[in-house]
Order: structure tokens, then sequence, then C-alpha cells
């Protein structure tokens, strides 16, 4: 059940966004800036990676992230960044990769 506060901020955000932005997001009241509000509901697509390890050494638990591509494509990077997203989402454990940290 939504809280008083959750109608407070939820005016707030839609009635002052630069307030907002500037009180939590540091954007100066003194910068021209074009602010849209844009919807809230995300959804992510249903994708697969090649291979994901869990790997414990020494007590340390990590996943290890392998991605086969026999060429480069431009959305290569964004799908990488989306499966680490996933992963990391999922399993809650660090992650290695060859394309991220």
């Amino acid at each position: 059940m939504p809280q008083p506060y959750d109608r407070a901020f939820k005016v707030l955000a839609e009635e002052h966004p630069r307030g907002l932005l500037y009180l939590f997001a540091r954007l100066p009241l003194d910068v021209p800036a074009e602010v849209e509000l844009v919807g809230r509901d995300l959804t992510l697509p249903a994708f697969a990676a090649d291979q994901l390890y869990r790997v414990e050494i020494e007590g340390r638990v990590r996943l290890h992230h392998l991605e086969f591509q026999t060429r480069y494509e431009t959305e290569m990077p964004d799908r990488m960044l989306s499966y680490a997203m996933a992963a990391a989402l999922k399993y809650g454990l660090p992650l290695e990769s060859p394309w991220c940290c």
C-alpha cells in the first residue's frame, strides 16, 4: 500500500523535476536544461549469455562470463552490459568477463 510520502515524492518528481534533480542529482539550477519526464516502467529483453560459470577459489566466489563472436557487431558492448547487469541481479556475485570488469 502506498505511503503518504510516496504521493508527495511523486508530486515533486512530476511537477518539479528540476528541483528534485537539483536536490538529489546535483543538476545546478542556473544551467539551462530541458527536463522531460519519461516512462518509469522498464522491461528487459529475453536473452541468454553464451556461457556463465560460478568459480570459487580460496573461498572467493565469482561469476565468469564468456561470450563468443565470429565478427564484431556494433551493439556488442551494449549487449555485454546487459548480460553483466542481468547476471549480477540474478546471482549477486562479482563478474569477470573479457569484455568488462
